[in-house]
């Protein structure tokens, strides 16, 4: 009986492979038989059905097989039909190359084989498939190539009737339905429904919950036939929850079109060092999302503005830098466009952009005068010179790229020259006027010791001034120690004070500010300007703290002086704490609000490095050994103090003679308070003994802020005024 089966089978076999033969001769032809040797039922052209099918199948490995009474071939679409007899050993097993082509410009979706037990004969030959995964995608016209594997069941008693079997195998690739979203935003949504068959008892569904971006209502069309589905009868949505339980074609899964565009909350550009080379900074917002950005460079020449280049942007791109530019005349133009294609768009300022400049400097009786290239962004430094019998630059102006800079845009040193802009973004020009000093203008009265005033062309070097007293917080009596020669001007600055006071200056002087704590000089406009409060003394020598009004310029032919105090260099002018405009000198040392130090003084130079340029009566007068404090801060060199020295301080030009006899300086010496019937003239380097006096317990030197034993005796090199103690 069980041989009759096997004949059976067997004739059913021939037979079956001459009906097969017949139909293809039918079909295509008997000269494709011997068509090149792709083992697809024995012939070169394969059944393309369902999309995807199986392009090729080649033996590619056994073990213990009948290798040659074995074949794998394609039987139609994705379906193979296979012969096997394997050996008798229990790890027999021979393996197959197989190669499936999507046909169609649909994606497709493996999802795993199948068989029917009516077309699998022997159950103890087990089937497995390797190189391919459930899920695997196929695109049009791509292929995919991965291995069968023909093996006993594990546990399988073999013999006769185990080694044989006939099968088809369907490898189940479906069609993919895309799915687009329009106007809705977020990620993670299906983007494919797959085709399953009816037999295959598998739902062809779409579900999906949008979640806190759930559009208000949805609009579903299909991609194939353009049909509108319809709620409630096509698909349910609740709750923002999606479910179309019969998808048969591609679908457009749209919200309602917005109507709000993007916002571009910032564009800026900033020219680069790098010759060429443009920034642009820009930012946007959009309710939904953006989807990208476009920049234009537009060039204007003569008013005709001409676009140069366009470039895209991602959409979370935030700058882009432009090279290339030629020098002009430009404007960048930004377009943004959100996933809705909706858009906004803004513009830069139109701006001339040069990477070659040049610094021009036009000091009159100063210099160094000329036109220097630079590029851009570079720093520039120099020193601003005078020539000789002049001592400072006034007037001062500064352009860059036609803009007026304001002192916070670069630095100046008036005692030293020393010039500098930190970065060089346009074309600059210095500009201003060697001046010969910072003074006050004549009539200005200036305070005495016995409380009498004197108008400043008068004061000489033997007249006991009022002065202010840093370390005491007090008027005390000084002597001057420098007195400029007159000078002349045709301008001059009138400031009017708070309580209607007013003092006259040319140029520049300087103020104690109860604000700054410090002197501050009238042509810092950051410091000095109308609000700023400044100190006077009262008649009784009561400070006062009085605020300016009015800053004026009068145009008037004036002398004008100055006067400087030895030890503390200042005068009392018209009432006012006056000083020079160096401030740097005046201010070595921390004020508190009354105009007193707050710290010790430092160790002074020794006067060996300075003896080279400087007399030793200044050294000692002004304090020049301090210089120390400019020099560990920085703010000045040794060659640029002596600079000043040489060319301000002690210019011809400059200053004014002490009192000589005989080609030596004189000195006045006075002690107690009735100084002007006690003062003589005493030969500077020469030494005073201090007179003896019963109401005299000590003497105060208030050149020198030290106290001496009457009998003392001291080296007289400025002039001195002791007051009893």
């Amino acid at each position: 009986m069980k041989k009759e089966k096997e004949n059976i089978f067997k004739k059913y076999n021939v037979l079956l492979t001459i009906i097969l033969i017949a139909t293809f001769f039918l079909s295509i032809g008997y000269a494709q038989i011997s068509a090149s040797n792709l083992q697809v039922e024995g012939i070169a052209k394969a059944y393309e059905k369902d999309g995807v099918f199986v392009s090729n199948v080649t033996y590619s490995s056994s073990n213990n097989a009948n290798v040659d009474a074995c074949s794998t071939k394609q039987r139609v679409g994705a379906t193979v039909a296979s012969r096997i007899v394997l050996g008798n050993s229990q790890s027999a097993s021979i393996t197959y190359q197989v190669t499936a082509t999507n046909g169609t410009t649909k994606k497709y979706m493996y999802i795993g084989p199948s068989v029917s037990e009516n077309f699998y004969s022997n159950n103890d030959i087990d089937y497995t498939i390797s190189g391919i995964n459930v899920g695997d995608t196929v695109d049009p016209s791509d292929s995919v190539t991965f291995n069968l594997t023909y093996a006993y069941a594990n546990g399988v008693s073999i013999g006769t009737n185990t080694s044989e079997l006939d099968a088809y195998i369907n490898f189940g690739f479906r069609e993919l339905f895309p799915v687009t979203y329009t106007y809705i935003n977020g990620t993670g949504y299906p983007e494919y429904v797959v085709n399953y068959k009816a037999s295959d008892a598998q739902p062809n569904a779409l579900n999906v919950d949008f979640g806190s971006n759930a559009p208000t209502e949805l609009t579903i069309t299909g991609v194939d036939t353009g049909t509108t589905y319809t709620l409630g009868t096509d698909y349910t949505y609740t709750n923002g929850v999606l479910n179309f339980p019969n998808v048969t074609e591609g679908l457009n899964v749209s919200g309602p079109i917005p109507n709000d565009p993007p916002i571009i909350t910032n564009l800026s550009e900033q020219q680069q060092t790098t010759e060429g080379e443009v920034k642009i900074t820009f930012s946007a917002t959009d309710d939904l999302g953006i989807d990208h950005f476009e920049l234009e460079t537009i060039e204007v020449v003569s008013g005709v503005e001409t676009v140069i280049s366009t470039t895209t942007l991602a959409s979370n791109a935030t700058e882009t830098t432009i090279t290339n530019l030629a020098e002009g005349t430009y404007y960048f133009k930004l377009k943004v466009v959100d996933i809705y294609n909706l858009d906004a768009t803004a513009t830069t300022t139109t701006k001339s952009y040069r990477w070659n400049l040049n610094v021009t400097i036009n000091i009159t009786n100063g210099g160094p005068n000329g036109t220097t290239p630079i590029s851009y962004g570079d720093p520039f430094s120099t020193t601003l010179t005078v020539n000789n019998g002049y001592s400072s630059i006034s007037n001062l102006s500064v352009t860059m790229g036609g803009q007026t800079l304001s002192a916070n845009d670069y630095t100046f040193n008036q005692n030293n020259g020393a010039f500098s802009i930190a970065t060089v973004t346009g074309d600059v020009n210095i500009s201003g006027q060697a001046s010969t000093n910072f003074c006050l203008i004549e009539g200005t009265e200036i305070k005495l010791a016995d409380g009498k005033e004197k108008k400043i062309e008068d004061i000489d070097y033997d007249d006991l001034l009022q002065v202010w007293s840093y370390e005491e917080g007090r008027v005390v009596e000084e002597y001057p120690l420098w007195i400029e020669k007159a000078k002349k001007t045709n301008v001059y600055t009138k400031i009017t004070f708070s309580d209607s006071s007013e003092i006259n200056i040319f140029y520049d002087h300087a103020f104690f500010s109860t604000e700054e704590k410090q002197f501050v000089s009238v042509q810092d406009k950051e410091k000095f300007h109308v609000g700023t409060k400044v100190l006077k003394l009262t008649k009784d020598n009561i400070l006062k703290e009085v605020s300016v009004e009015k800053i004026e310029d009068i145009y008037e032919e004036k002398m004008y002086y100055f006067v400087a105090s030895t030890r503390y260099y200042n005068i009392i002018s018209d009432d006012f704490i006056t000083t020079d405009a160096y401030t740097d000198i005046t201010n070595l040392y921390p004020f508190d609000e009354k105009a007193t130090w707050t710290t010790p003084l430092v160790e002074p130079i020794d006067y060996q490095y300075l003896e080279d340029v400087l007399p030793y009566y200044l050294y000692k007068g002004f304090r020049a050994g301090e210089v120390a404090v400019l020099l560990n801060s920085n703010k000045t060199t040794m060659e640029e103090f002596k600079y000043y020295i040489s060319n301000i301080v002690l210019a011809e030009e400059m200053m004014q003679k002490p009192i000589e006899k005989n080609g030596a300086r004189y000195w006045p010496i006075s002690v107690g308070s009735k100084w002007s019937q006690k003062q003589k003239l005493v030969k500077e380097g020469t030494y005073y003994q201090l007179p003896f006096n019963g109401k005299t317990k000590k003497w105060y030197s208030t050149s020198e802020n030290k106290t001496y034993q009457p009998g003392e005796v001291v080296q007289v090199w400025t002039g001195m005024h002791f007051e009893s103690k």
